[in-house]
């Protein structure tokens, strides 16, 4: 029993060695040239142990004002802001904001993803307008909260209408 044991630590620790030298390797790019997470081994593996999961209206607690959370989206009016909180989870997922812009011209949407319980980590900012509107997959990895929540807040910048509109997909 203790030689499978042993065994199992040494291959392991032969894993761990083999990735950092492959991650020390692969961080050694010529600059301007970007080396995507999502596609290396590490992203993989990250993907498959934690797999992402778009956020849903459920994932969201009613925020100030109230009234922003309708039927499958969320609205704002004109020049106001609504804050929300990104429930926590009891598992480690990673929740993904898809979201498009379905009426208005222009919204920032902030997400705050918290670290601890108490300690918000980096604000992440994303603007969307009618020539971009909606979240790409490279920005849902961007906007990631984990299972300690976080807050989302989506402004209403300009707007031809009374009200911006996102729909969550």
């Amino acid at each position: 029993m203790k030689i499978v044991f042993v065994a199992i630590l040494v291959l392991i620790l032969v894993l761990f060695v083999c990735g950092m030298g492959l991650g020390i390797r692969g961080n050694s790019q010529p600059a301007g040239s970007a080396k995507d997470l999502q596609g290396s081994w590490l992203g993989g593996l990250r993907q498959s142990l934690v797999p992402a999961q778009n956020l849903k209206i459920q994932d969201v607690e009613k925020g100030a004002p109230s009234g922003c959370i309708q039927a499958g989206g969320f609205v704002v009016q004109r020049g106001q802001a609504c804050q929300l909180t990104v429930q926590t989870s009891f598992w480690p997922v990673r929740k993904q904001l898809a979201l498009r812009l379905s009426q208005g011209s222009i919204v920032d949407i902030r997400l705050t993803p918290k670290i601890k319980p108490d300690e918000d980590g980096m604000s992440i900012i994303q603007e969307l307008t009618p020539l971009h509107p909606e979240i790409t997959p490279d920005e849902q990895q961007k906007l990631e909260v984990y299972r300690d929540g976080g807050t989302l807040v989506i402004s209403c910048v300009a707007s031809q209408t009374a009200a911006c509109r996102l729909d969550v997909k």
